[in-house]
């Protein structure tokens, strides 16, 4: 199914199969690129973050406190950042337009995160606030994210008819299974690098593998060397793939809890501000997230 949507997807964007080029390219931004004329182009980063700042507000949770910079300077970063420069007290949001579809996706997400690094309890050892595994903090962003593929979330806050609703349903559950196969061959390289004690060489060659058999897409050795995770050895992703586990069975959670709209719940979003508060860096990932990902 999903080798079926990325060929459809290549097919749209660029006109032919997917190749290494085109599948990275896909991964960066360019996925966005068939369903950005349902986004507004007038009015650009800024009024893409306030629109945003009104549906968190909107929903219970207020990021007014946060600086956003929308300013567009020579080699900043394409699309959004969240940094924690003091947890709770300075949460700062860092925006770059890239396309109109691409910034409000990565604008939910990354205020996913500013929802949870300035809701973090200030009475933590500073190590506590600081040291969060990637698993915990990007099942918030995750979570907030995946308001963008709710159907009735989009009816409401977009205003968007069926056929529109439909089509971005579909898109983010393909930009979900492109992000997992991307980051499942990043993360499980990166492991067995570090478990297998492997050579460069063989590190490329597992990197090739896994990303061939998750998308279906031949991948040359060389290609982990412009992969910054595996390249680096880095087990990061791993915590992105955790998060859409866990953002799956938690959402489950709050809909029973909060109903269809549970994102206007208060008591989905107590339940959300009560795991924010402790999830922090010394607490076990099971503790924060008792939720039984093995069903």
């Amino acid at each position: 199914m999903f080798q079926s949507a990325l060929g459809e997807v290549s097919q749209a964007v660029f006109g032919r199969t997917a190749s290494p080029a085109e599948l990275r390219a896909l991964y960066l931004n360019r996925m966005y690129e068939p369903l950005a004329s349902l986004f507004p182009r007038t009015g650009g980063a800024r009024e893409a973050v306030q629109s945003t700042q009104a549906a968190f507000r909107a929903n219970g949770f207020d990021l007014s406190h946060v600086p956003v910079d929308v300013e567009s300077r020579p080699r900043k970063y394409p699309g959004a950042f969240c940094f924690p420069i003091a947890t709770p007290q300075d949460v700062r949001v860092s925006v770059r337009i890239a396309s109109p579809h691409h910034l409000v996706d990565m604008l939910y997400h990354e205020f996913g995160h500013a929802v949870h690094f300035s809701g973090v309890r200030a009475d933590l050892p500073f190590i506590e606030r600081y040291w969060i595994h990637s698993g915990v903090h990007e099942t918030f962003s995750t979570l907030f994210e995946s308001w963008l593929g709710e159907p009735e979330f989009l009816r409401t806050q977009f205003g968007f008819g069926s056929n529109a609703v439909d089509r971005l349903v579909a898109f983010h559950r393909f930009k979900m299974l492109l992000t997992n196969t991307w980051h499942s061959a990043s993360a499980l390289t990166a492991l067995d690098g570090w478990l297998e004690n492997l050579t460069r060489a063989e590190i490329e060659w597992r990197y090739a593998g896994y990303l061939r058999a998750f998308t279906g897409v031949p991948m040359p050795p060389g290609w982990a060397r412009l992969s910054p995770f595996p390249s680096a050895l880095s087990i990061y992703p791993a915590g992105y793939v955790l998060a859409e586990a866990r953002v799956s069975a938690w959402a489950a959670q709050l809909r029973a809890l909060g109903g269809a709209q549970w994102w206007r719940s208060p008591a989905a979003q107590a339940e959300i501000r009560a795991k924010v508060r402790e999830a922090a860096g010394a607490l076990s990932c099971c503790d924060v997230f008792a939720i039984p990902l093995g069903r």
